[in-house]
């Protein structure tokens, strides 16, 4: 079965799309398969300017589906219910708005944890959910010599009695999570850019098999903002001997000891 856009949820659909595309780093072709989970001949026929698009319903959930777009403003389902509790947190832009920005995250490499992978964080708001979303470029070489090259995204998540942020990614049937401490708005007595630490919950391949792995990740907000070719040259691996290195390195040791609590270690601690 086939979804038809014509008229103003064309445009509305061409526009939001492309939106989100400038504001990704990646090549066409890459933003097609590992963003919207199509080929690239259907991203260059969402951006043509014919006065209708036709596309099928599996392609049209999955591009609305990973970019968090709302059905109704295309006139494709039902329209959000006003006063329905907002699975985010129920937080708003003008309490939180001002978190959107460009980040490096910092975080040791999971077979030595010698070297530390830096990556880059984009925030936005997302007009569409009412909540903040996120991009996370990763590009770095493994302590085993290998390339890497992922791309995550996903919502925020602020329950309203806890100051922590969760970014959520469910991708290809991946659960990926980071939850980092919310940071407070800079005000005049404050300055610099916004930091923060916290954890980060993903999979590995240490030992030749793939392992839980859970990280403390140290969060620094960037000064001025960059356009997306020099944030993507940002993200790689830091050597131990650089300055860059030392300086993440003394960020993430006061992250692990105050990110996170992790049980068998206070276990271990204890008088028998």
């Amino acid at each position: 079965m086939l979804i038809k856009l014509t008229g103003v949820q064309r445009k509305r659909f061409r526009d939001d799309l492309a939106a989100h595309r400038g504001a990704s780093p990646l090549t066409d072709a890459d933003y097609a398969q590992k963003v919207l989970h199509v080929s690239l001949n259907t991203l260059k026929k969402c951006f043509d300017r014919a006065p209708a698009l036709a596309l099928k319903r599996q392609t049209y959930n999955s591009i609305v589906s990973n970019l968090g777009l709302d059905p109704a403003r295309y006139g494709t389902g039902p329209a959000r219910a006003a006063g329905t509790p907002n699975s985010f947190g129920g937080y708003g832009k003008t309490e939180f708005g001002y978190i959107a920005g460009q980040y490096l995250v910092h975080r040791r490499s999971f077979l030595t944890a010698e070297n530390i992978t830096r990556t880059v964080l984009e925030i936005n708001w997302n007009e569409q959910k009412g909540c903040l979303s996120f991009s996370e470029h990763i590009r770095y070489v493994s302590d085993g010599g290998v390339s890497q090259a992922y791309e995550y995204t996903g919502d925020i998540y602020m329950h309203p009695e806890r100051m922590l942020m969760s970014m959520l990614t469910v991708q290809d049937g991946e659960v990926r999570l980071m939850v980092m401490h919310t940071p407070s708005r800079r005000t005049s007595s404050t300055s610099g850019p916004i930091r923060t630490a916290g954890v980060l919950l993903t999979h590995g391949y240490p030992k030749r098999f793939y392992q839980p792995i859970v990280t403390a990740v140290a969060v620094e907000q960037l000064a001025r903002v960059r356009s997306p070719q020099q944030l993507l040259a940002m993200s790689e691996t830091l050597k131990p001997g650089t300055e860059e290195c030392k300086k993440a390195a003394a960020d993430l040791k006061v992250a692990e000891e105050h990110s996170l609590v992790l049980t068998p270690l206070m276990f271990r601690g204890l008088k028998r």
